[in-house]
C-alpha cells in the first residue's frame, strides 16, 4: 500500500471528548447589543398547541424513554401518562437522542391533527418533539 494512502487512513484515532459549557463560558454581557438583557436558558419547554404558528416548522423527534423520561406520579396517586405533554421530565428529554426531524407541511386545526413530511413512512413514534424557529418551505 502506497504510504501517502497509509498514513490518510490509517492516522491513529481521536479519543472522543464531551465538553460540558457552563453559564461562565458565556461571552461577557457587556458583548451584548445595548438594551439587551441575557437570558438565563433559551430552552422552555410547553405544552404546543395546534395552530398555523406550527406551519412549516421542523421538529426533532425525540426518543424519550416512558419510564425515565416521566416525571413522577402526583401526590393523589394519578398516573403521569394521563398528559404526557405536561409531565415530561425536562433533563430526561434534554438528554434523549433525536430518532430524526420532520418538517409540518399542512395543520388541520380542526382536526387536532399535523400532517407531516418525514423520511420514514408511517405514524410519527413519540409524541416528544423539539421545535425552534427554523422554518423549511418546499418549493
Amino acid at each position: 500500500m502506497p504510504r501517502y494512502l497509509k498514513k490518510k487512513y490509517y492516522t491513529p484515532l481521536i479519543p472522543p471528548f464531551n465538553k460540558v459549557l457552563s453559564p461562565q463560558s458565556l461571552a461577557p454581557s457587556s458583548t451584548l447589543p445595548l438594551g439587551q438583557a441575557r437570558k438565563e436558558s433559551e430552552i422552555q419547554f410547553v405544552k404546543l398547541e395546534v395552530d398555523e404558528k406550527v406551519s412549516h416548522n421542523l421538529l426533532a423527534v425525540l426518543q424519550v424513554d416512558s419510564q425515565a423520561g416521566l416525571a413522577p406520579q402526583q401526590d393523589d396517586g394519578s398516573a403521569a401518562a394521563a398528559d404526557p405533554s405536561a409531565k415530561i421530565d425536562e433533563i430526561a428529554a434534554l438528554n434523549s437522542p433525536v430518532l430524526g426531524y420532520i418538517n409540518v407541511t399542512l395543520v388541520e386545526t380542526a382536526k387536532n391533527h399535523l400532517v407531516v413530511m418525514s423520511p420514514s413512512p408511517g405514524r410519527v413514534p413519540a409524541k416528544v418533539m423539539l421545535t425552534s424557529e427554523i422554518q423549511w418551505i418546499d418549493s
